[in-house]
């Protein structure tokens, strides 16, 4: 598709101002060439960017920043870290200046707790992930054998610690030898496979990073020593079976030792299963058919491990995945599941987890508008997507029809990046420019009757219409980007289902409402009886089943000193969908969770505000009300409408996922974390890599997008060039 020189520029429509949405326009317009060749427009619905990544602030309540739920990157994201670097650097905010860099706006956490219900108690798991001196954002080569070397060289640093608190008669066993021996015998596979190359020491997990980026997939791969793979089977099956009945069954009432056993039979059971269905030749995608938790039985996982173990659930938190949001189905393809779970765990740099100091409206889509208007490329604000309408032969979109939401005083509701500090749609808060909650209600025509009206123009069904129009290929577009959330495809790409592939991806998508809300606190951590600082809690009661203090962003809101606000609390988990439901009786449900999490399971996390009943004081209202009413002045919401959905990756559904390039028009390229894009997970760092793709189809740039091929993606991704 590229322009010769002096030539017109081809002119892109991007639908859709999520990752995905303003990935594909960074990639579009990363270089002044690019920028000749291509003219970008990008269309939104509402006043900011960021789809169900956006957050905004709220001028009634301290400029605070109010989320759709918790976001929290893990060091594996090399698209998304990378894409942050790059707006960072070229935005070169002066000294001085918030975030001036992507350090500023990212920061380590180190420190997770998984909870396990135990004989009707709760119990913490603490675990405090290393860092390592990689940074982000630059990708390695992670072979198999070394993923493998490395579980195992966690499971004996795991089982190390707990041992040393046991007694020497019960470590006299050769079944704890045999453990050893499994970790011996995989280092002398390793060696026979890679040749010369010493492995590194067991729990030095940042040399095995060091030394794997350096291997090749092909050498990972050699034959040498598979023969040995069988017993590595049999010695961790006898060290995981002598582990229970010698050890844990007489003790289970142990945490440390009921989770190191936990730990042991998850690893077993996960290598025996790589090696008995031959993933280790035939790849990862033949186990997509069957659910996570089917398959680790299917390979002699104990029933405890699957109901006990935190780590386990936790996964499935993390991921909301479970059918229709109800937590008594948890569903995951058993494949893609032990690939993310291999690159969260083994493929991570400097830390496993960052959390942004600011909202993520602030310290991603924000920098990104401004850079992408700096590029020349345009954003279209309160542009809603009805419909995409293909020619009649249907290998075209011939048009795209949208409805202006609201009319603008003044032409368009953008900034102009040569008018200096930017105007709405920002706003600036202690000198960063940021997305404010609701819409600049002053800018539009018949403002103040809108927001009298209560018009939500984020949600497709309840916003006002101003008027429709088209866009029409030839005349305004010569290739369309669908970067929508995968609950909008359906009204929006109907047609596209007289495509069989796109028809079948469709009825194989699968999507959950999630719920959240946000607390802000007038008193410290150590006041309410919460004893581990900044850690993430997750595998609590459900459906609220992750927690997170996120106090560093207080310094970024904007409190009077009155309000004595000192503690910021962020709890989110998947909301079960009901047929029929409006949003405003969603939001009504929400709420009500909300309460009745504070009333009854609150006390776990804060001992000392809740002596019998939740001390509803704790919580900041600037309107000074009592008792339960005080919770009206916290943040909450339900994320049932279709841009705000999460994507989930089902048992049977990966197979019929499309590559950004096979729409089956054209002219038609496809971006979001629902697309096949080496993740194929809900997640930023899965929409970012669809949109790098996708922008490679267009132009042929970046020639390489990490993570889209390799044992870790399944199928390699390699670009059809017809669109080039």
């Amino acid at each position: 598709m590229s322009a010769a020189e002096g030539s017109t520029p081809k002119r892109v429509s991007i639908i859709g101002g999520g990752a995905a949405g303003v990935a594909t326009a960074f990639a579009l317009s990363d270089t002044p060439e690019l920028r000749e060749r291509y003219e970008v427009t990008l269309y939104t619905l509402g006043w900011r960017l960021g789809g169900k990544c956006a957050s905004g602030r709220n001028p009634d309540f301290g400029q605070r920043v109010e989320e759709h739920g918790l976001h929290i990157w893990f060091g594996f994201y090399d698209n998304a870290f990378a894409m942050m670097q790059r707006v960072y650097d070229e935005l070169d905010r002066p000294q001085g200046a918030p975030l001036r860099g992507w350090r500023d706006a990212f920061k380590p956490a180190n420190e997770v707790l998984l909870c396990e219900r135990w004989k009707g108690e709760w119990v913490r798991h603490r675990f405090e992930t290393p860092e390592n001196p990689l940074t982000p954002g630059e990708p390695i080569e992670l072979s198999l054998w070394h993923a493998l070397h490395a579980a195992v060289g966690l499971l004996h640093g795991l089982w190390r610690r707990a041992a040393a608190e046991l007694d020497a008669e019960v470590l006299s066993g050769a079944p704890h030898r045999a453990g050893r021996d499994a970790l011996a015998l995989l280092a002398r596979i390793e060696r026979r496979a890679i040749g010369a190359l010493e492995h590194a020491g067991v729990g030095a997990e940042h040399e095995l990073l060091e030394i794997a980026h350096r291997l090749t997939a092909a050498q990972a791969g050699k034959e040498e020593g598979l023969e040995h793979l069988p017993l590595l089977c049999r010695l961790l099956a006898h060290f995981r079976d002598w582990l229970w009945r010698d050890v844990v069954e007489p003790r289970s009432d142990d945490p440390r030792l009921r989770l190191t056993f936990m730990s042991v039979d998850f690893v077993a059971a996960t290598i025996t299963g790589m090696i008995e269905d031959e993933l280790l030749h035939d790849g990862f995608a033949q186990i997509n058919d069957e659910e996570l938790r089917g398959w680790l039985a299917r390979h002699g996982i104990s029933q405890l491990t699957l109901d006990q173990a935190p780590f386990l659930r936790g996964y499935y938190d993390l991921a909301f995945a479970y059918e229709n949001g109800d937590t008594t189905r948890p569903n995951l393809a058993a494949g893609k599941a032990l690939q993310d779970f291999i690159r969260i765990a083994f493929t991570y740099k400097g830390a496993m987890l960052w959390k942004m100091q600011v909202g993520m409206g602030d310290a991603v889509f924000a920098p990104l508008y401004e850079l992408l208007r700096a590029r020349g490329v345009q954003v279209c604000f309160f542009e809603r997507a009805d419909r995409v309408r293909l020619s009649g032969n249907l290998r075209a979109v011939e048009a795209i029809e949208l409805t202006r939401q609201a009319r603008v005083r003044d032409g368009a509701y953008d900034w102009d990046p040569g008018a200096g500090a930017p105007p709405w749609p920002l706003v600036e808060v202690h000198g960063l420019a940021c997305w404010s909650s609701a819409p600049d209600w002053s800018a539009l025509e018949d403002g103040e009757a809108l927001r009298a009206a209560g018009a939500n123009f984020e949600d497709p069904g309840c916003a006002p219409a101003a008027d429709s129009f088209e866009l029409r290929c030839g005349e305004h577009f010569d290739v369309a980007v669908i970067a929508v959330s995968a609950a909008s495809l359906e009204p929006l790409c109907g047609e596209l289902r007289q495509h069989e592939r796109f028809r079948e991806m469709l009825e194989h998508t699968h999507t959950v409402a999630t719920q959240a809300f946000q607390l802000w606190l007038n008193r410290p951590l150590e006041e309410l009886g919460w004893t581990h600082g900044e850690a993430i809690l997750s595998s609590y009661v459900e459906p609220l089943d992750t927690y997170s203090t996120m106090n560093q962003l207080l310094a970024c809101e904007d409190w009077p000193e009155s309000e004595q606000v000192c503690n910021v609390a962020y709890f989110c988990g998947p909301l079960r969908s009901l047929d029929g439901e409006t949003l405003a009786a969603a939001q009504a449900r929400v709420r009500e969770s909300a309460l009745r999490f504070m009333r009854t399971d609150a006390g776990y996390l804060w001992p000392a505000a809740a002596d019998g009943a939740f001390d509803w004081t704790a919580l900041a209202d600037p309107r000074g009300r009592s008792g339960e009413q005080r919770f009206d002045a916290q943040y909450w919401r339900a994320n049932v409408i279709g841009s705000e959905r999460y994507v989930t990756t089902h048992a049977g559904t990966v197979a019929y996922r499309l590559a950004p390039h096979e729409s089956g028009c054209e002219n038609l390229l496809l971006a979001g974390d629902w697309t096949r894009n080496g993740i194929d997970g809900g997640s930023v760092e899965a929409a970012v890599t669809s949109g790098l793709l996708a922008a490679r189809a267009i132009c042929g740039s970046p020639a390489q997008v990490p993570g889209t091929s390799g044992w870790l993606a399944g199928d390699a991704y390699t670009p059809r060039e017809q669109l080039r």
